[in-house]
């Protein structure tokens, strides 16, 4: 009870109303424009002479004016709302410009981003990015599909010029979720030079970026929403050497709701065609949580609780599913439900409220029922206060678990406490307290070791040196220690780590780890370097592990490499050795290998031939993939093999999907 009332106290302390902030959001007059701009990138169009204009970009993590100055336009007409950024840039020689393929990470180029937050609250922020190739990125709020038919057709261009480079952006306003009636929208402006480190802002906003103080352009007069369901249905033939030919068929169906809630629905779906994660071959005492990537789940995926009661990977393959999540205010909802083979049900439901822009509170359950099992249940609840403090801040985080099982045991409970104090570069640490009680049972969480009551904690630093041969260092050391229920001990250790970035585009990191596991004493000391990293396409690094692991020696080796010879062909390597030495006779040690071999050639901008190789010790799998998805939102596919099976397979198959 003392434990209770403890938790509730600190929960009623973040519930305090904190003293009101006078929040100044800047005003754009919305310019409504007769003549759209010819997007190319060169900013001659009339409408630009009329757009609302901005200037005075702001970088706030260091609390200081841009290095370099950037300009930005908005305007509209009936359909579009039109963004352009002129990037002015002292170094022109210097702007990086090395990815060519859409809707991927631009982060180790340079790049702008226009923001549209289309109900002005603060929460529904649109992102549309842009590197000085035209190369472009969009993050969609609540969206986690690729289909252009649903998330919409934007267009932009970007042009060089003697002192940087340019931008015309063009967003169909169908894209936009806003409500019947809405008069404003947020907008802002990003820009990313990647040689400082520096990610600058409009409006002004110091210590750190805050969307709900995003610039307001009014008034708007915009033409009624009228939302509709989208049906993708598809259909795959496949033909194996071991089967005969098969049909399958399937339906998924998505409709955005005026609330602002996504809810979609599948049938028969098929992720047989999907690469899945592979594990790496490093030791581990535990099993590893792994990254989803069939779409029915990993869509919304941040409005369901966390892998402590919900882990989607311990759903299988399924028959049918429904689904919704999404926002609604300080709200933020997420409910799911799944049917498998053999009658397995599998539901869970989410609910998050905000306090405000760093407190929010949530609740979570998760429910299993499958033939042979005992019905399962894991419920959670949850708090997270985040304090700024300048360029700095502190966060605290809590959270209780509760599993309750048909039958005897699987009734009980976790408890976990964080604080947290980032010193943005400077020196900052953590403290983290576990307890997971021996009769925690949630089927569908990620549990490696239940029975654990321990506690870590450390403190971090770094100094940033911009212009010198080093341009960032940073140092880590933390203690740990967790036994079980009974009082042994589980394991506790002792680890150090250095990091340094060099201004050639390398770094380097070197850590070492001691502790205890009964029976056994480990010690590891780890090497790595990175090289490459001035470019997103030709990255690579090695990293070397050794020591003491479980029973015997150990050594650990990663060599990976990306490589694009030319703008739409790409390759990636990663390498895998691992060895241990047991001092057992007939059996004194164990090595393994894994290699895994990727390659891709863009066709065009929606078309691309891909190769996935994967040898493990030995095994080898090839998988052939055509994939063809253009702007209509049709998609096409032709591959042979399976990804996800340890040697080939002597299949092929064709998919159709035909959004309605």
């Amino acid at each position: 009870m003392r434990r209770l009332s403890i938790v509730l106290g600190l929960l009623a302390v973040g519930l305090a109303p904190a003293p009101a902030e006078v929040i100044i959001r800047p005003p754009l007059a919305a310019v409504v424009v007769a003549k759209p701009p010819k997007i190319d990138g060169v900013l001659d169009d009339p409408c630009w002479q009329q757009a609302a204009h901005v200037d005075g970009f702001f970088f706030p993590t260091e609390n200081r004016p841009a290095t370099e100055p950037t300009e930005g336009w908005v305007c509209l007409d009936a359909d579009f709302i039109y963004a352009a950024i002129y990037a002015h840039d002292s170094k022109p020689d210097t702007i990086l410009q090395a990815i060519t393929q859409r809707q991927v990470d631009l982060g180790r180029d340079d790049f702008v981003s226009f923001y549209v937050d289309p109900v002005a609250n603060g929460v529904e922020k649109y992102s549309f990015s842009v590197n000085p190739r035209g190369t472009m990125s969009d993050a969609i709020p609540q969206i986690g599909s690729d289909n252009y038919a649903w998330k919409g057709v934007w267009r932009a261009a970007a042009k060089r010029v003697k002192d940087g480079y340019c931008v015309e952006i063009a967003i169909p306003l169908k894209m936009l979720r806003y409500r019947n009636g809405q008069t404003k929208f947020g907008v802002g402006f990003m820009r990313n030079l990647e040689r400082e480190e520096e990610q600058s802002f409009w409006p002004v906003m110091h210590d750190r970026y805050e969307s709900h103080k995003l610039g307001i352009l009014e008034p708007l007069t915009l033409k009624p929403r009228h939302n509709k369901p989208l049906f993708m249905p598809y259909l795959v033939g496949r033909v194996a050497e071991d089967e005969h030919a098969t049909v399958q068929a399937g339906l998924d169906v998505r409709h955005l709701f005026g609330t602002g809630v996504m809810g979609l629905a599948t049938i028969n779906p098929d992720f047989r065609n999907i690469e899945d994660v592979v594990d790496t071959i490093a030791f581990s005492y535990t099993a590893r949580q792994l990254g989803e990537t069939r779409p029915f789940f990993g869509e919304g995926s941040g409005f369901f609780p966390g892998s402590g009661i919900w882990y989607s990977r311990q759903v299988p393959n399924i028959i049918g599913g429904l689904k919704s999540y999404g926002r609604m205010g300080r709200h933020d909802t997420g409910l799911l439900a799944t049917w498998s083979d053999h009658g397995r049900l599998d539901a869970v439901g989410n609910y998050l409220f905000r306090i405000n822009d760093d407190a929010n509170i949530s609740a979570g359950a998760v429910w299993r029922d499958a033939p042979g099992d005992p019905t399962n249940v894991a419920m959670a609840g949850s708090f997270h206060w985040f304090e700024p403090m300048g360029t700095a801040g502190l966060s605290a985080d809590a959270s209780v678990r509760q599993s309750l099982t048909n039958g005897p045991g699987g009734d009980g409970n976790t408890w976990y406490a964080s604080l947290n104090y980032s010193g943005n570069g400077h020196v900052g640490g953590w403290l983290n307290y576990t307890r997971i009680n021996p009769d925690f049972k949630a089927l569908d969480a990620y549990v490696p070791e239940p029975d654990q009551r321990g506690w870590n904690t450390g403190i971090q630093g770094g100094v940033r040196s911009q212009g010198h041969l080093i341009q960032e260092h940073s140092w880590s050391a933390g203690l740990s220690e967790y036994r079980r229920s009974d009082g042994s001990l589980l394991s506790n250790g002792a680890n150090a780590s250095l990091y340094a970035r060099y201004r050639f585009g390398m770094n380097t990191t070197l850590s070492a780890s001691v502790g205890q596991r009964p029976p056994h004493h480990d010690w590891t000391g780890t090497a790595s370097v990175r090289w490459g990293l001035e470019s997103a396409n030709n990255e690579g690094g090695l990293s070397v592990t050794f020591g003491r692991r479980g029973t015997g020696d150990y050594f650990y080796a990663k060599l990976d490499q990306g490589w694009r010879p030319f703008d739409r062909l790409l390759f990636s390597l990663a390498s895998e050795y691992t060895y241990r030495y047991f001092g057992i006779a007939g059996d004194p040690k164990v090595s393994r290998t894994q290699n895994l071999l990727t390659a891709s050639y863009r066709l065009d901008d929606y078309s691309a031939v891909s190769a996935r190789l994967v040898e493990r010790e030995g095994d080898l799998n090839i998988f052939l993939a055509y994939r063809l998805s253009p702007l209509s939102g049709d998609n096409v596919s032709l591959l042979y093999g399976d990804p996800n099976t340890r040697t080939t397979k002597t299949q092929v198959q064709t998919k159709l999907t035909w959004p309605f």
